[in-house]
């Protein structure tokens, strides 16, 4: 990416969330997360050893625990203050979880876009994957984004079993 290598980062295993249509919630694995300073090293790893430029984090739920979160971007700030690192959570970042303070400092920390798990717009659809409905907080999100600089991508399930596509469709809409 961009000439620079690429790394990829698992900040924890399992997830507290049950959504009937992911297997990491109901695998029975204990939700547990990694130190800030075992992520923080793994990294450094990465920049130093193959010139990273780009971090995608896969977790589940990355931004659930707002202190670690936030410990995790201010030191991302301070050891790769020269790399100009880019950061992603491509996996989905859960909405509710995210506030101004959390996104100023994704954008200092080397976040240019926010991928959002909106899930589905749709009432009964939402029953059915166990999932609130984000809609309102990811308005939220988008509108600070734009404040600070950052795209969005957003992502929504379509095609699911019993799933209409009218449903799919309304969504994507």
């Amino acid at each position: 990416r961009k000439k620079k290598g690429s790394t990829v980062i698992l900040t924890s295993r399992g997830c507290p969330m049950k959504c009937s249509y992911c297997a990491v919630g109901s695998s029975g694995l204990k939700y547990r997360r990694r130190s800030v300073e075992s992520v923080l090293c793994e990294i450094d790893r990465a920049v130093n050893q193959y010139n990273a430029g780009f971090a995608d984090f896969e977790d589940e739920n990355l931004t659930l625990d707002r202190k670690w979160f936030l410990r995790l971007l201010h030191g991302m700030k301070t050891h790769f203050a020269d790399s100009e690192i880019e950061l992603r959570a491509m996996n989905g970042l859960f909405p509710p979880s995210l506030d101004e303070e959390m996104i100023r400092m994704m954008k200092t920390a080397g976040f240019k876009t926010l991928n959002l798990s909106i899930g589905s717009t749709c009432e009964s659809q939402l029953r059915r994957f166990r999932r609130p409905d984000v809609r309102a907080a990811a308005d939220r999100v988008i509108r600070l984004a734009e404040k600070y600089g950052l795209d969005v991508v957003c992502y929504i399930i379509a095609a699911a079993p019993g799933q209409q596509a009218e449903t799919s469709l309304a969504d994507l809409r």
